[in-house]
């Protein structure tokens, strides 16, 4: 069984936990995993039916796209609160499982469907903030984009409002930015040379036998793989969330004993 460090950890030892803590709550996540996934691969289908993919499989059609707007945009919808409501609940398995306290998947996706509101706004001001970074040079997105994504753990774990989420996140990463991005970008460049290669993979054995409305076979594994590993980037998330709340502890702790 995992249990949470106690004291701030080393980037290796936070990489070492995340897998710890993944392979620990197995269990328990992978149903929620192969939910995402399946509406990661729906919401794949219904974009190729929506954007009007000819018989060659050429590309899109802007024809069929504009007859098919309302429905994308519901679909994306759908797609959105329903990845609201599986992440919810693989962060709360987790941090059940990491308290040892006892649930189950029902609960755990109630407790998704009642924090879907919050999440929803949160993510709309999530949004705005990066889309108002952007237009200043980029950058002040860049730093808002990662201080800010704390969000969802601290709505799930804190029970936090979707405004005091956003800015605890901030407080939290604010001063162990370029620390956190290290965290995430070992696996996250490790992810990116992964899906290269099955996509490379998947469009040359099937890509090009597209239909209309179908999509590739490496569309399917794509998703499939993404909804099956995102339960470890959430683990990771959780692990770095912890030890952020210990790296800031142990600092008001010491501003304390300053003054």
């Amino acid at each position: 069984m995992y249990t949470l460090p106690q004291e701030p950890s080393s980037i290796a030892r936070l990489l070492d936990n995340s897998f710890r803590l993944f392979s620990s709550g197995f269990a328990k996540v992978i149903g929620i995993g192969l939910m995402l996934a399946a509406s990661y691969i729906a919401f794949a289908f219904l974009t190729a039916l929506t954007m009007g993919v000819p018989p060659d499989g050429s590309g899109a059609s802007p024809e069929g796209f504009k007859h098919n707007f309302a429905a994308f945009f519901a679909a994306l919808f759908g797609f959105t609160l329903f990845t609201f409501l599986f992440y919810g609940a693989i962060i709360y398995r987790l941090d059940n499982m990491t308290h040892q306290r006892q649930d189950t998947l029902l609960a755990a996706l109630g407790a998704g469907l009642k924090k879907l509101p919050n999440m929803l706004f949160a993510t709309i001001l999530y949004t705005l903030a990066l889309a108002i970074g952007m237009l200043l040079l980029v950058v002040p997105g860049v730093i808002l984009g990662l201080s800010l994504s704390f969000y969802w753990i601290f709505i799930m774990v804190d029970n936090l409002g979707a405004y005091a989420s956003l800015k605890a996140s901030h407080k939290l990463v604010w001063g162990h930015w370029w620390r956190t991005l290290t965290v995430y970008m070992v696996p996250g460049i490790l992810m990116i040379i992964f899906y290269a290669l099955v996509g490379m993979i998947g469009y040359g054995l099937s890509d090009k036998a597209a239909t209309p409305g179908t999509f590739g076979v490496s569309d399917i594994v794509t998703n499939l793989i993404t909804g099956l590993v995102m339960p470890y980037f959430s683990a990771l998330a959780y692990v770095v969330f912890n030890d952020l709340k210990l790296r800031k502890s142990g600092d008001d702790l010491a501003q304390r004993l300053a003054h």
